[in-house]
């Protein structure tokens, strides 16, 4: 600092407008070393005229530990909160299949075992018993076909295929239109991401952002319209999805029901990115998520 001419700049400061303040490291007459808070103070006559400067200096080695300890604790619960994000993708996605390639087989296997019974039955003539029997025999395969249906929606839901063999655009397009059947809300959509290939990672997390927003439109907006965009320009992704709903309040959003809103905050942190409400009673709400398309340090991803 005296190098580079910091105390007489502060004296200058001072000087012109009263006060000056600083914060660095400074040597004690036992040439220990601290960090000090250092504020100068310009002292004048009555007439105005300069008379000297009150320096007041404060050790805040301490403090800034302090600081330090409490943004490296944040670092790690945010390093935490990524890894559990992933193993949970990765969970999802190894049930998902499990589900779907495991029990699918099986039941459409026991759908063509109950196909090699009716085929039996009719073989076998005409008794009364059996006539009941093929009956309820030709019932079953019904049963079966929903169960067929309630598994692919279970594993879909867990984590959508489409996600991973088309990507981010084709799977929002699916989101909506499941949205719109399950809630009969309108949506409209654009987007210019057809030429952008982003990570699993990024493209994932994206998504799930996208699913919470609409979850939280189903269950408080009353909305009977979104509108929905994905961007990309600039190094930057955008999505912006707008209501036409009821309008968040800063109390709505700082409520027990914000809970989903922090969840999207803490994923947008993880991508460096920043998450925007915006919400006017009875006018609806925007919530808007811009993230750089690739982590900084990364190859681009196009």
């Amino acid at each position: 600092d005296v190098r580079r001419g910091k105390p007489d700049q502060n004296l200058e400061l001072a000087r012109l407008q009263g006060r000056a303040e600083d914060e660095g490291w400074r040597v004690r007459k036992d040439g220990s070393r601290f960090q000090a808070n250092v504020i100068i103070t310009a002292l004048r006559d009555d007439q105005g005229s300069l008379l000297g400067f009150a320096q007041v200096t404060r050790d805040i080695t301490g403090l800034k530990q302090s600081e330090k300890q409490l943004r490296d604790s944040r670092e790690q619960l945010r390093a935490l909160a990524a890894y559990l994000q992933s193993v949970r993708e990765e969970e999802r996605t190894r049930i998902a299949r499990e589900v779907h390639d495991e029990l699918g087989q099986a039941l459409t296997g026991l759908k063509m075992e109950l196909a090699w019974l009716d085929k039996k039955f009719a073989e076998a003539g005409h008794f009364p018993a059996l006539r009941f029997l093929r009956q309820k025999t030709r019932e079953i395969p019904e049963v079966v076909d929903q169960i067929i249906s309630t598994v692919r929606k279970i594993a879909t839901e867990l984590r959508p295929g489409v996600l991973d063999d088309l990507g981010l655009e084709a799977a929002i397009e699916w989101q909506i239109h499941d949205f719109q059947k399950r809630t009969d809300i309108k949506c409209e959509f654009a987007s210019n991401l057809s030429d952008i290939v982003l990570s699993q990672e990024r493209a994932t997390a994206v998504f799930r952002i996208f699913q919470e927003t609409l979850t939280n439109i189903a269950r408080h907006a009353n909305a009977s319209r979104v509108k929905i965009k994905l961007e990309a320009g600039q190094g930057k992704l955008l999505l912006e999805v707008q209501d036409n709903g009821k309008g968040m309040t800063r109390r709505d959003l700082s409520g027990a029901k914000s809970l989903g809103l922090l969840g999207i905050r803490e994923r947008a942190t993880m991508l460096d990115g920043e998450v925007t409400i915006v919400g006017r009673r009875g006018k609806g709400t925007t919530v808007g998520l811009r993230i750089p398309l690739v982590r900084p340090g990364a190859t681009r991803e196009t």
